[in-house]
């Protein structure tokens, strides 16, 4: 059993009214108990996420974790302007962009029937008061909806992963790549911007992961994405290969070209 550098998550459209506030995304975090999401849909393979960087990036630094707290995630909700209605479903009282008495509804894409993340995740938001569908739909298609329109019409989608090696400058195509419409998740801040730009422009590796680590933390503050889980890869072999010897890697940019 080994660690990998796929991170498991939701990407949210932050363009759309209801997400936008970087504190439902903060909720939305608190609202989900991530170890008994590994342990349902991971059987107990994997490890919470506490950076949007694997820790295979060079980059990588442990940010101060998000834990399963439902209390504060509702008192978030409330902080924007959801209020809870009759059913318990929230309807916006006072939340910009949205019309009073509007219930908090968004459609989950699940890219894959067989996966449980987006019923787990359905009934994690449920507690909190965000009434969600499922929506089953190939990978392909739904990056023909949203890859390079603005606005995108997705609401939230479970994330396969994102890996790319050690290099933190390859998550510049998921955080920086240009306002609202190359970003996946419709995310654009132009201090994010600024940092990947001088991290590429850096004469060395320690001062571009200065640069990084600067991100991340603005990252996991606002949350464009949210990071659950590292899964772990198993690998099985014949006992005559003696594989306890051997240097495995397991970035998943190794496993695929197996």
């Amino acid at each position: 059993v080994y660690d990998s550098d796929l991170l498991r998550g939701l990407d949210v459209n932050t363009g759309k009214p209801m997400l936008a506030d970087k504190r439902v995304r903060q909720a939305m975090m608190y609202s989900l108990d991530r170890q008994a999401m590994i342990n349902t849909i991971q059987m107990g393979y994997g490890t919470i996420a506490d950076s949007n960087f694997n820790p295979i990036v060079t980059a990588y630094e442990s940010q101060p974790q998000y834990a399963y707290d439902p209390a504060k995630a509702k008192q978030l909700l409330a902080d924007v302007g959801w209020k809870p209605g009759p059913d318990g479903i929230l309807v916006a009282d006072n939340v910009k962009g949205v019309a009073k008495g509007t219930k908090f509804h968004i459609v989950i894409t699940n890219y894959d029937a067989s996966d449980q993340t987006a019923t787990v995740v359905q009934s994690y938001f449920k507690a909190v008061g965000i009434d969600s569908e499922i929506k089953v739909e190939d990978f392909g298609t739904w990056v023909g909806e949203n890859y390079g329109k603005d606005p995108k019409p997705y609401d939230i989608a479970t994330a396969a992963g994102a890996f790319f090696g050690a290099d933190a400058g390859a998550y510049g195509t998921l955080y920086s790549a240009g306002k609202f419409s190359d970003s996946r998740m419709g995310y654009f801040n132009q201090d994010v911007q600024n940092l990947f730009d001088k991290a590429r422009n850096a004469t060395d590796q320690k001062e571009a992961d200065g640069y990084y680590k600067q991100a991340e933390k603005i990252l996991w503050d606002e949350l464009p994405n949210i990071p659950t889980f590292w899964p772990k890869l198993i690998f099985a072999s014949s006992k005559r290969l003696h594989i306890e010897d051997a240097q495995v890697n397991t970035s998943l940019l190794s496993v695929f070209t197996f």
